[in-house]
């Protein structure tokens, strides 16, 4: 009597906690999206540049200088032209950063947490004439 009371007590026992096992809620940790790397964010800058037509028609060269923040995610915000060279060259520039990756940036500490942090960057704008002239020589 007392084994088959004992051994009804444990099967209650264990059912109600498997049962209250399955009713909560598990947190599981979402994916999180890929971040590019720095050498992504170059090749995006690289690989999706189209020299403006009026820059082509006038035949302008130069730097355009752009500056933005990474977030703590990743996100590229705050874009904003330092120094411009006209001609479609910024607004093209400008597009560039805003459409690039997400960017796993850290600040050059190894174990600090991610922070916001302001970049500069230098996107250079040759025509594809010299370009062909140059890798020729």
């Amino acid at each position: 009597m007392y084994y088959q009371l004992t051994l009804t007590l444990l099967l209650c026992l264990f059912s109600a906690t498997s049962y209250a096992q399955t009713s909560q809620k598990v947190n599981t940790p979402t994916k999180q999206k890929k971040l590019a790397t720095l050498e992504e964010f170059r090749r995006h800058i690289v690989e999706n540049l189209k020299y403006p037509e009026k820059a082509l028609q006038y035949h302008v060269e130069g730097r355009v200088f752009v500056q933005f923040t990474v977030e703590k995610d990743g996100k590229i915000t705050h874009v904003k032209l330092i120094k411009g060279i006209g001609y479609g060259c910024d607004e093209e520039a400008l597009r560039l950063v805003r459409s690039a990756p997400s960017v796993n940036y850290r600040c050059g500490c190894r174990y600090t947490p991610p922070q916001r942090i302001t970049r500069s960057l230098v996107v250079k704008f040759t025509l594809p004439e010299k370009e062909e002239e140059e890798t020729h020589q």
